[in-house]
């Protein structure tokens, strides 16, 4: 409004005194100042432009704040203090999780059984068969025996897993046959190993299950170092589990 009042008051002048002159003395006495506004105006247009940044994909690796199905977690600070003694009775205490069937001795008729004492995991009580277990996000040589095992199936026994070498397991329950297959029907237990480990401790438990069922023994040994400049880790693992016999009645 300033600008068009000194233009209006300029023109207005020449015409009344009739000088051209004076109008062009106007115009270019009114010239920056039309310059520095419409600059002004230029840079306001400039600050109200906002720019949308829209990712629609990322190589950066990051963090699974809200995953896709409910996953259990189970961490080694847990199965020091509840006393575990194998890595099968770490997953017990979650509802849904079971012990896969191992071969019953009756009358001594299964006692060539080369299934008996494996350990595997059943979820819902579908069968070890289809319960997929892994170690590191991988799949484990199947250890089922072919003569008198749990179950018919490429399971695992976990006995092979040493207990102190476990930093977390995660049980995802259902959901896992679209990834891995059938034999994942039931869901899915992942076995995490720790990593660059260093230091070393040895531990001893006991469970008492009370009356003539016996007690479960575990004594567990664990080294681990870097080297080559750090660029290199390495453990040693060492267990030794041992469960009473249970008498048939």
């Amino acid at each position: 409004m300033i600008i068009k009042s000194k233009v209006a008051i300029a023109v207005g002048m020449a015409m009344m005194f009739g000088s051209p002159s004076l109008v062009l003395a106007a115009q270019s006495l009114v010239e920056p100042d039309t310059k520095e506004a419409a600059t002004e105006q230029s840079a306001n247009n400039n600050d109200e432009k906002v720019e949308r940044i829209s990712v629609t994909s990322s190589r950066l690796k990051g963090i699974d704040i809200e995953p896709t199905r409910p996953v259990s977690v189970i961490g080694s600070d847990y199965i020091s203090q509840r006393g575990i003694t194998n890595a099968q009775q770490a997953v017990l205490d979650i509802p849904g999780v079971s012990a896969g069937a191992s071969p019953e001795i009756g009358g001594n008729t299964s006692a060539n059984s080369q299934g008996v004492g494996q350990r595997s995991i059943n979820l819902f009580g579908l069968g070890s068969q289809r319960t997929l277990t892994l170690v590191n996000g991988s799949r484990f040589v199947s250890s089922n025996s072919p003569i008198g095992g749990s179950a018919a199936g490429s399971q695992l026994d976990v006995n092979n897993i040493p207990l102190g070498l476990i930093d977390r397991i995660e049980v995802v329950k259902v959901g896992g046959a679209a990834v891995y297959g059938a034999d994942a029907v039931a869901g899915v237990v992942n076995y995490i190993l720790k990593k660059d480990y260093q230091g070393a401790e040895f531990s001893v438990d006991n469970r008492y299950i009370g009356g003539n069922l016996g007690d479960d023994t575990s004594l567990r040994g664990l080294v681990g170092g870097n080297f080559d400049g750090d660029r290199g880790n390495t453990a040693f693992a060492v267990e030794f589990n041992q469960m009473d016999n249970i008498l048939a009645k």
